[in-house]
């Protein structure tokens, strides 16, 4: 095994260009608009309690009777009613707090981790429940630890370990239908957050923590996969891209929600007693509206179909959140009220949508260099970096099918073809072009042509890549906050990644690249593996880059690194 699938590492990444110090504001506004409250770790346990009553019960029954025979087997389980170890296996499943442990046949005891989980799950599940019998509770543990009682024959081994396996087998599909396919769709505090294998009640993570990981990742794992979209993820890796400019804009947001809710009020239909969407499926339209409206919304059949889409997103969202309406049992009087309200607010001639689209187009704006930021971390991170489908252009996908769209190869295939034409091999890119690029938003060209060089440096570099040592760099100055780098050194070689994060500050709310001595004044990235008069090659714009010496420290300006293009991989060259 050489690594995971890559949502560790799309968990990390998003989380450095989420504003983690507003994590309270928006819990405030969350609260406040939808009126939804309670601790996410209860409304996790209650999801997956509901899966295994609804959905998996006769699972769940066939893995009591394993328990049953288990306990059977030996005197210290034989008194246990099939009542009471059905209820207590429920409990501690619907409490395990990962998907599965890996118990194989021959295992002689559980790892660290996975003893740590069994435990941390038995004991949330004794708390729970303090009246039920707390010695089945302890009977489990004992199973699922590999404590097997020692009056055991060899049947009763062998029917405890069956158990265990078939244990492993029901808390992944009862966390993944619970979490993934339940909580996702309720808990709507900051969506971006909702993504497989996240947790999204952690509002962020610190540039300590992302760089943690991969070097973790380069220690151990280097050949894990590294991925931003995939045919499994609740949203395409820009709209996440997109919504995590909001963190930085609470005020903003809050007093937008407020506009549109109070504007679109009108077009709601009364169901059950109260106007309908109600308030907590309005909340998610907001934010997927913002996140996943194309740039080509003028364009010709363009609107029509992002319609059909949203709608279609909207009716798997409120069918899986099981809250108002279900696949099994379809609310059709909610149903037709939120496709009314959808149908309704988009009238590109209402007040609500001329307020949308300027505030939109604010968050798509800064949106673009969030996108860029983790592309070049997904290519030059430790790991095999994996880029889904279509995803070198702009990727403002919703949860499946529509992240199954076929794919316009032909269309990126020209367009490679066209930058390569356009800067020529080892051309530069100086201002003038990235505002050509920038200016063609709607097309993705700024993004594929950053996909193109940082995959030609890649492969330029493969050693580095491959078998490199992972160095994070450090930032001092007005900006050090705003930017993430590291090196990647093998023998005397190094390659630097330096990338923008939390822009709308960086920028101080304009609207302008985060390039240049305007943005960056006198942030400095500390070099420490370089000396004065080192130089560095940009691989985006061709610059050279001389080391400099502030207070006896190597390093260089990022007003300089980042002059024109706003993202950099820097070679050290001779």
């Amino acid at each position: 095994m050489d690594g995971t699938t890559g949502y560790d590492f799309l968990n990390r990444v998003n989380g450095i260009f989420i504003d983690s110090t507003n994590a309270d504001a928006f819990a405030d506004i969350y609260q406040t608009f939808t009126h939804c409250a309670g601790e996410f770790s209860e409304l996790v346990h209650s999801c997956k309690k509901r899966i295994l009553d609804e959905f998996m019960a006769s699972e769940l029954t066939a893995l009591t009777h394993r328990l049953k025979s288990a306990a059977l087997s030996s005197r210290y389980g034989q008194d246990f009613t099939f009542k009471l170890l059905h209820e207590a296996l429920g409990e501690i499943i619907a409490a395990y707090p990962v998907y599965r442990s890996y118990a194989t046949e021959t295992s002689i005891k559980p790892t660290a981790i996975e003893a740590r989980h069994t435990e941390e799950a038995i004991s949330a599940a004794k708390q729970r429940n303090s009246k039920t019998d707390q010695a089945a509770f302890d009977f489990i543990r004992s199973l699922l630890l590999l404590q097997l009682p020692a009056d055991l024959d060899e049947a009763g081994r062998r029917h405890c370990r069956e158990f265990v396996l078939k244990f492993q087998q029901l808390t992944g599909p009862v966390m993944a239908k619970g979490l993934e396919d339940t909580v996702f769709y309720i808990y709507n505090r900051f969506v971006s957050l909702n993504e497989v294998g996240g947790s999204p009640e952690e509002f962020g993570t610190s540039l300590a923590q992302f760089h943690q990981h991969n070097l973790r990742m380069a220690g151990r794992w280097p050949h894990s996969m590294l991925a931003t979209s995939t045919h499994d993820t609740k949203r395409g890796e820009d709209v996440r891209a997109r919504l995590n400019v909001i963190s930085e804009m609470p005020i903003e947001w809050r007093a937008a929600v407020e506009r549109w809710t109070s504007s679109n009020s009108k077009y709601k239909t009364e169901v059950a007693g109260a106007p309908a969407p109600y308030k907590n499926d309005e909340y998610l339209l907001y934010q997927t509206l913002l996140g996943a409206w194309p740039f080509d919304a003028d364009r010709s059949g363009m609107f029509d179909d992002f319609k059909k889409r949203l709608l279609a997103y909207m009716f798997k969202a409120i069918r899986e959140a099981k809250t108002n309406t279900t696949w099994n049992d379809p609310n059709q009087a909610y149903e037709e009220a939120v496709k009314t309200f959808i149908v309704e607010i988009l009238d590109l001639n209402t007040p609500f949508m001329t307020d949308f689209r300027e505030f939109q187009s604010k968050v798509a704006y800064f949106g673009i260099f969030n996108s860029l930021s983790q592309t070049v971390l997904k290519l030059t991170a430790p790991g095999v970096p994996d880029t889904y489908q279509g995803a070198e252009l702009w990727d403002f996908s919703m949860v499946d099918p529509d992240n199954r769209r076929p794919v316009g190869f032909s269309l990126r295939q020209e367009m490679l073809i066209n930058l390569r034409n356009a800067s020529g091999k080892g051309g530069s890119t100086h201002g003038s072009q990235f505002e050509k690029l920038l200016g063609e938003t709607h097309t993705g060209a700024v993004k594929m042509f950053t996909v193109h060089r940082a995959l030609e440096f890649r492969r330029q570099h493969r050693v580095h890549f491959e078998k490199g040592d992972y160095v994070a760099l450090s930032a001092a100055g007005k900006m050090k906050n705003h930017v993430c780098a590291f090196a990647r050194c093998h023998g005397s070689k190094t390659t630097i990644t330096i990338v923008p994060r939390l822009v709308v500050s960086l920028t101080n709310g304009r609207q302008m690249a985060p390039t240049g001595k305007e943005v960056w004044a006198d942030t400095w990235l500390a070099l420490p593996f370089s000396k004065a008069g080192d130089k560095f090659c940009n691989a985006f714009t061709h610059e050279t880059h001389t080391v400099q010496s502030q207070n006896n420290e190597p390093g260089i300006f990022l007003s300089d690194a980042l002059a024109y293009f706003p993202v950099a991989l820097l070679e050290k060259v001779d």
